[in-house]
């Protein structure tokens, strides 16, 4: 495994700190982790909702690549 448990809450918490630093609007946030080591990546899920608008809870997901 390519993927310790270590690494991979590291890399959430990273993208919660972010998150709540550079946007404001966004209440809650969850964030789902796929280590896929046999393809050296990891897909991000992140859910959240905006703080101050009715609209359904909001996600996007993208993947983790080390670059060449």
């Amino acid at each position: 495994d390519n993927f310790d448990r270590a690494q991979v809450m590291m890399i959430e918490d990273q993208i919660r700190e972010t998150i709540r630093n550079f946007e404001p609007r966004v209440g809650e946030i969850g964030i789902e982790l796929e280590a896929r080591p046999d393809l050296n990546e990891i897909e991000v899920k992140v859910i959240f909702d905006i703080i101050g608008l009715q609209a359904p809870t909001q996600s996007f997901t993208f993947l983790l690549e080390p670059t060449r």
